[in-house]
């Protein structure tokens, strides 16, 4: 039997990725820890130093020369700051995020490009629509006014679409995620409010240009 002493927070000894592991604290030097009437004593120390200096250079070696001045047999080894830890742990994630980082910007630009090319054709096509619309006493901001709802409503369609299939697909990252939700809303909002306002800009400019053409040019328009 060992009697239990203190209970610590949870200590992520396999990474901050990863959950924390059941881990036993024992004594340093102990008779009979095991009850084979043996010694144990632990050989190797790990101390963490708490300092404004964390990074200055004349740190480690006071550091050395304070631990050689009580015992100039230990060695200092494996030295390294709680950011350089926090980095090494998170190396892995870290490159894989930023590679889906990159990868979601390009799909981004090319799915705005996408939507701007064909909703601004679109409006282009119908040129003569415009024309006759104009002829018949349709304003100017009528006939945007058209435009810009019907973008409105392809644009809100397709983020509706969208945003239903990330929420399914995001699942996939939670095995690379640790304590964090992979469903962030404020990118939601952000990335739909783009697309909507590309799509806007798409029906908005062709429909500008046209409706300022003089309806007789617009109805000769092929």
């Amino acid at each position: 039997w060992s009697e239990i002493v203190g209970v610590v927070g949870n200590v992520h000894d396999d990474g901050v990725d990863q959950k924390a592991t059941t881990v036993m604290f024992w004594p340093l030097s102990a008779n009979d820890l095991w009850g084979d009437q043996l010694d144990f004593a632990q050989r190797n120390l790990a101390y963490v130093i708490r300092s404004p200096r964390v990074g200055d250079l004349s740190l480690l070696p006071e550091i050395r020369d304070a631990v050689m001045a009580v015992s100039p047999s230990a060695p200092v080894a494996s030295v390294a700051t709680v950011s350089e830890l926090l980095e090494d742990s998170m190396s892995r994630t870290s490159f894989t995020l930023i590679l889906l980082v990159i990868a979601s910007a390009v799909a981004l630009l090319i799915g705005a490009v996408g939507l701007y090319g064909v909703i601004s054709y679109g409006v282009t096509q119908r040129t003569r629509e415009i024309g006759v619309r104009m002829a018949l006493g349709a304003r100017s901001a009528d006939v945007k006014g058209m435009f810009l709802r019907q973008a409105m409503v392809v644009s809100t369609a397709g983020v509706v679409v969208g945003v239903a299939a990330a929420l399914l697909l995001t699942r996939l990252m939670s095995a690379i995620l640790f304590n964090v939700s992979a469903s962030d809303p404020l990118t939601y909002v952000v990335v739909s409010f783009s697309l909507m306002a590309v799509a806007v800009l798409a029906a908005y400019l062709p429909a500008s240009r046209a409706s300022g053409v003089d309806p007789t040019e617009a109805l000769r328009s092929e």
